[in-house]
């Protein structure tokens, strides 16, 4: 078999080759290469071996062959440009020659550089968590990572377990474009942080065995920080990707009592990263955290895989909507205080519209007596945390999103992308120095509202349900505007751009 084609993926490891010559050794001149031409290297021992066989036969000049290197202890066979079967182990030693034995000693010379992988850019992602953990951050990412493989980058993944039952390891066919996986195990939380004591070892053990090229490392996240204490982390170039503050007025009383502590580590780790990635022009110019470091930063914004929003065909959306003919209102995210979900209650009972609710938090019990006390039960549901094919079939059954977000904590917001992506406009507050205005188009694929005002919301939500048949257009302009800028594929070439850059830089 010529695997000049062959789909074996070349690994950078130690292997024991071996070789079959074939019955005419004069024909065993072949090139073992990654990408590239060279001779065969015989020994002058086994040339005059041959010669002393064949006295009347001159020896054939070497030939050459594309044998590009497979991986590591597969068998193959190769057809060199002078007819002859060869069969191979081939392995890479780490003065960089190949031998193969144990009929005919025959050194297949290559240099290293030369290695079909040499262009591949290794990078490691540092961040709080992952898959299945429920998160925009965490969305983003794996959306991410799956996207870029096959654009000549290697990935690999360390956070933060969620809870101690989370294994700290994956078997490799759960997340098979990533080469490398980790998380480490936490001791709880401080100001929505994690603990975890271990961090410094699992990032040392990552940079040893992945050897990545570059580091990506997504803020906000404390656990970051150790790479300024780290010899290997030092020596390799980092990048940012800022997906929020991390304190503000707009954040809670612990966070910024205890920011004073975690600024000169944040500013140091700014110093020393080549190219800081923000997700909207919006939150850049309102970032206090980012006003020294704008000429490094570049906006990317967040993108999704709208592969995995399709509805599986047994999820049924349309039994969590009490009535057909109610305007369909859903809500999706964690349950706390900056996303706006009392506001919208209060908003709702000035209304004839239907609400679910789909997420979970610490504010659920004071939202659900919300609801009871403004009697607004029968139109209001807590679906709690969902799967991702309930939220899919939610997404397909209702009507619009709203996300009345009060501040700057709500950075982009993944779930109006995936809103977008499935033809639902959103009805979202215009925050100032937020991504969600630029986000949405007021007017033509959604619709602004005053941060916590509950009237204008009210208003919205009834001229919505007055006159339904904008809806639609609106979802249409919407989809279009996700496949235009927030598709996952064109997020992913852009940052990939920007981590080259950083490479050069």
């Amino acid at each position: 078999m010529d695997f000049r084609n062959s789909a074996f993926p070349a690994r950078r490891l130690r292997l024991r080759p071996s070789i079959q010559a074939p019955a005419d050794s004069n024909q065993t001149s072949a090139t073992a290469t990654a990408g590239m031409r060279c001779p065969v290297q015989r020994k002058s021992s086994i040339k005059n071996r041959l010669a002393k066989r064949n006295p009347t036969t001159p020896p054939k000049p070497a030939q050459k062959a594309i044998l590009p290197l497979p991986r590591m202890g597969i068998h193959c066979s190769a057809t060199t440009v002078a007819g002859s079967q060869i069969s191979i182990i081939v392995s890479a030693k780490r003065n960089g020659i190949i031998r193969c034995r144990p009929h005919r000693r025959v050194l297949f010379a290559f240099e290293r550089k030369a290695d079909r992988r040499a262009n591949l850019m290794k990078i490691l992602h540092v961040g709080k968590f992952f898959h299945p953990s429920c998160g925009g951050i965490e969305t983003f990412l794996m959306d991410l990572t799956r996207a870029s493989q096959g654009s000549g980058v290697e990935q690999g993944v360390l956070v933060h377990a969620q809870h101690a039952e989370q294994p700290g390891s994956v078997d490799a066919e759960q997340f098979p474009f990533l080469e490398y996986f980790s998380r480490a195990k936490t001791r709880g939380s401080l100001s929505y942080a994690p603990l975890s004591p271990g961090f410094p070892l699992e990032l040392s053990g990552a940079l040893k065995s992945f050897k990545p090229d570059l580091l990506d490392l997504h803020m906000p996240n404390p656990s970051v920080f150790w790479g300024l204490l780290n010899r290997r982390a030092r020596n390799i170039p980092w990048i940012v990707h800022w997906h929020s503050d991390a304190s503000g007025p707009e954040f809670g009383s612990s966070v910024r009592l205890l920011y004073p502590l975690y600024q000169p580590f944040e500013q140091w780790l700014l110093a020393r990263a080549r190219r800081i990635i923000v997700t909207s022009s919006a939150y850049l110019e309102h970032s206090r955290a980012l006003r020294k470091w704008r000429k490094k930063c570049e906006v990317v914004p967040l993108g999704l895989d709208p592969g995995r929003l399709i509805p599986l065909p047994e999820a049924n959306g349309s039994s969590a909507w009490q009535s057909a003919d109610r305007l369909r209102i859903l809500a999706v995210g964690r349950l706390t205080g900056y996303k706006g979900f009392d506001v919208l209650l209060r908003a709702m009972a000035k209304t004839g519209a239907e609400l679910v609710i789909a997420g979970s938090g610490a504010e659920r019990t004071r939202l659900e007596r919300w609801t009871r006390d403004l009697q607004i039960t029968d139109r209001v549901r807590f679906a709690g945390a969902v799967s991702n094919a309930t939220r899919n079939a939610l997404l397909e059954s209702c009507d619009l999103l709203c996300l009345p977000s009060l501040n700057r904590a709500e950075a982009f917001g993944i779930s109006v992308l995936e809103a977008m992506a499935v033809g639902k406009p959103a009805l979202v507050s215009n925050v100032r120095g937020s991504g969600l205005p630029w986000l949405v188009s007021d007017g033509l694929t959604g619709w602004h509202v005053r941060p916590g005002d509950i009237d204008d919301l009210a208003d919205r939500i009834n001229a919505l349900d007055r006159d339904r048949s904008k809806i639609a257009a609106m979802g249409a302009r919407a989809r279009q505007r996700f496949e235009d800028h927030f598709h996952i594929d064109p997020v992913s070439d852009q940052t990939i751009n920007v981590q080259r850059a950083a490479m050069r830089s």
